[in-house]
Formats: structure tokens, C-alpha cells, sequence
């Protein structure tokens, strides 16, 4: 830990948020974070579901029957992987062009609550989420009709060829978010590689972050074609990949046509770092993440929150914290552990942190254990 606070003490105020500006598309949701109550008593608190599988074995229990559960929506709020993420890097005083489904033709209010770093480029009505968590993970449930109905064409006439050129342009770091989710977002980056790109000056000089979320529910067909635009980025930039245990085995499968030899990130990670051409592959679970280049393998275990106040997000904090680390030029096992005190800083307070927020929790306290 007295590395990841020498490191942030050594960048802080050394990072040019004018140089270092971010472009991140494409989705954006308003998320109901909510609990599941399982027994309610008179003056006191409800019994709350607390593990995944306790859920399923209620649930279980009383097939063939109906039943009904009341919900606790803890908290209404901004979501989606661009969003968040976008808020989370913001935090930390980046200039973020951020191009998503935000509210059409007026941004829906729940956005205005992105940090003022944050410029917004909507088309699109957002999402809706019921991320319903657990103390092991969360079950996420969505409406998307009107974001699903965005494909290329209608996203460059909301926004305009010109201005999706100057956002690229300007950009350091360029994210590709929730490919799995948003139905046309193929589309989105073949547009992207055929008429944005080819005419941005600066045509080498870029880092492009792609998190795929979850692709279950993509077709193996839909997947390798996505993976085939994958290595097209490569002509203008460098590729990092962020995948979290469930994602890579999807991937994994629809690579090499077969079930993983063995059910872990050091090996499903390593043989897809092999079959795709990218510079860096992240491979992550709640436990540990392993980083891939061509000539390093780092693995750093994740930090343990006993008390965790907001799960949702977490990866995209995750995320930011790669970033913010990669786009200070900081090494691999570095970039790696300043990933996981982010996203753990954002388990435990439930809000993203900033320079001084973390610096100051960091150095007043030792809760901060890896697993």
C-alpha cells in the first residue's frame, strides 16, 4: 500500500487534463440499485436476502407456485458503463467527452449529477436498470427499447459526422464500452474504423479501452465479427481489452470453438492473449486480475470490503483506475493495483474517488486488505 500512496503522491498535479482528454461511448441507463427483502418484522429492520444463492434457493423452493418479494430501492442514479466510468476518471480532474444515450432531444436530469469535468453528447433516451445486488455480486435487469433502436446512421445524423471526427481528434484515450449490451454497437465501430478514423490527424497517437460487458446474450456470429474489428483498431492505436471471468469464457469459447481446459483466468487469459492481436488484455474476477503484454504477465489480488455500500460500477471504477494510471505512463503491476484501490475505494463508499479523497483514506487508515 505504501507504493500505490508514493505513486499517487508522485502524479498527482503532474497529469495535463488538456493533453489527457478522454472520449467514452456508447450507453447510458438510470440505474434503481435495490434489495430484496426476505422477512419483514414489526420495529425493526427487514430481513434482507444476503447471498446470490440463498435468492435461488427461495426461489427454488417454490417453483410451480407464485410468490411475490418486496423491493428496497437503496438508491436512483446515473448508470452504465460510460457514465460511470466517465464520472470516475472526471473525479480525478480528466476532461471527458462523453457520447451516449444521456436523454433526446434534453438530457434527462439525472445526468446533470456527472462531475462538471463532463461533456455531454447525447442521442438517445437511456436505458433503465434494476441492478438488484447481493453481498456476492448482483443480478441486473434492463429495459433498453429506444437505445436499442440507435444503430450508425441515426447516431452520426444526432450528432454529426463533424463533430464525432473533432471527439476522436481530441482524444488520448478513446473507450469502447457495453459492446454486449447495445444491439447495433457493431455497427457503431465499423463506423467508426470506415469514417471517423481514417480522417483524424492524429492517427497513431491513442490508446483505445474496450470493455465488452456481458455478451451472453450475443450470438457466436455477432461475437466473432466483433472480434475481427477488434484488430482493425489496431491500425490507429493501441488496444487494451478489460474482461471480467464470465466474459473471457465467453469469448474463449466462441475463439477456439471448445470449453477452456481449465476454468481460470491464468489460462483462459492467456490463451486468448495469444489468440487475439492486442497490445494489453485485463482479465478480472472479485478476487484477483491478471494484465497481459507481450513481454510481461502481472497479477494483483483485489482488495477485501467487509461492509460493501455499492457494488454496481464497480469494474468501471475498475477501469478508470487502469486508465487514469496508464495515461500517466505508469507501469503494468502499478496500473494494476491503482485499478483495484479505485474500484475497492468505490465498493466502500459507494461514490468514486478523487486525488484527495483517496490520499486521505488511504493514509488514515489500514482497511485496505488484499484478499
Amino acid at each position: 500500500m505504501k507504493q500505490i500512496i508514493q505513486q499517487l503522491k508522485k502524479n498527482k498535479g503532474q497529469l495535463n487534463i488538456l493533453q489527457n482528454q478522454v472520449t467514452l461511448g456508447f450507453d447510458g441507463f438510470i440505474d434503481s440499485i435495490i434489495r430484496l427483502i426476505k422477512e419483514n418484522n414489526d420495529n425493526k429492520s427487514p430481513l434482507l436476502f444476503q447471498e446470490m444463492e440463498e435468492f435461488s434457493d427461495y426461489v427454488r423452493e417454490r417453483a410451480g407456485k407464485n410468490f411475490s418479494l418486496e423491493m428496497h430501492a437503496t438508491v436512483v442514479k446515473l448508470g452504465g458503463n460510460m457514465p460511470i466510468m466517465a464520472n470516475a476518471l472526471a473525479s480525478f480532474g480528466l476532461k471527458i467527452n462523453c457520447i451516449g444515450a444521456l436523454g433526446f432531444p434534453v438530457i434527462d436530469p439525472v445526468f446533470t449529477n456527472l462531475n462538471h469535468h463532463c461533456k455531454l453528447h447525447s442521442f438517445a433516451a437511456p436505458g433503465l436498470t434494476q441492478a438488484i445486488e447481493f453481498k456476492d455480486g448482483k443480478m441486473i435487469l434492463c429495459q433498453m427499447e429506444e437505445l436499442n433502436a440507435v444503430d450508425w446512421p441515426l447516431l452520426k445524423k444526432r450528432l454529426s459526422l463533424h463533430v464525432l471526427i473533432e471527439l476522436m481528434e481530441s482524444a488520448t484515450l478513446f473507450g469502447m464500452l457495453n459492446w454486449g449490451e447495445l444491439i447495433n454497437s457493431t455497427g457503431i465501430w465499423s463506423g467508426i474504423l470506415q469514417e471517423v478514423l481514417p480522417l483524424c490527424t492524429n492517427k497513431n497517437n491513442r490508446v483505445f479501452f474496450v470493455d465488452l460487458a456481458d455478451c451472453t446474450k450475443r450470438t457466436t456470429e455477432e461475437i466473432y465479427e466483433m472480434l475481427l474489428l477488434l484488430k482493425e483498431f489496431n491500425k490507429f492505436g493501441e488496444l487494451t481489452l478489460g474482461l471480467n471471468h464470465n466474459e473471457a469464457l465467453c469469448i474463449y469459447k466462441v475463439l477456439f470453438n471448445k470449453q477452456p481446459e481449465e476454468d481460470t483466468i491464468d489460462f483462459i487469459g492467456a490463451s486468448l492473449f495469444e489468440g487475439l492481436s492486442i497490445n494489453t488484455l485485463l482479465v478480472h474476477n472479485r478476487k484477483e486480475a491478471i494484465a497481459f503484454r507481450a513481454d510481461e504477465q502481472v497479477r494483483e489480488n483485489s482488495f477485501f470490503v467487509a461492509e460493501p455500500k455499492l457494488l454496481t460500477g464497480a469494474g468501471d471504477n475498475f477501469n478508470a483506475g487502469f486508465c487514469l494510471a496508464q495515461l500517466m505512463q505508469m507501469n503494468l503491476p502499478d496500473s494494476l493495483l491503482l485499478a483495484h484501490v479505485v474500484s475497492a475505494y468505490y465498493i466502500k463508499n459507494g461514490i468514486s474517488a478523487s486525488w484527495d479523497t483517496l490520499l486521505e483514506e488511504l493514509e488514515k487508515t489500514d482497511s485496505y486488505h488484499q484478499k
